[in-house]
């Protein structure tokens, strides 16, 4: 199961290409695999999204469950 993020205005973001937009920033230099092809419409397994959540202020901004982020 792939992880998603909950806003606080209950927006359920679950691709890539979502996340990216709500962040304003570029998951490319979080994925797994450097020489795979790379599905911003895909789901969040192909990156290293608690290294994404765990740097800036994401860290402070929202909580994890085990399963989604949750915006404070």
């Amino acid at each position: 199961m792939c992880v998603g993020i909950v806003t606080k205005s209950e927006q359920h973001l679950q691709t890539i290409a979502q996340i990216e937009e709500y962040f304003k920033e570029d998951l490319f230099e979080y994925r797994f695999f450097k020489k795979a092809s790379f599905c911003k419409e895909c789901c969040t397994c192909q990156v290293d999204f608690q290294r994404f959540m765990s740097e800036g202020d994401r860290a402070e901004r929202f909580e994890f469950d085990g399963v989604e982020y949750y915006e404070k």
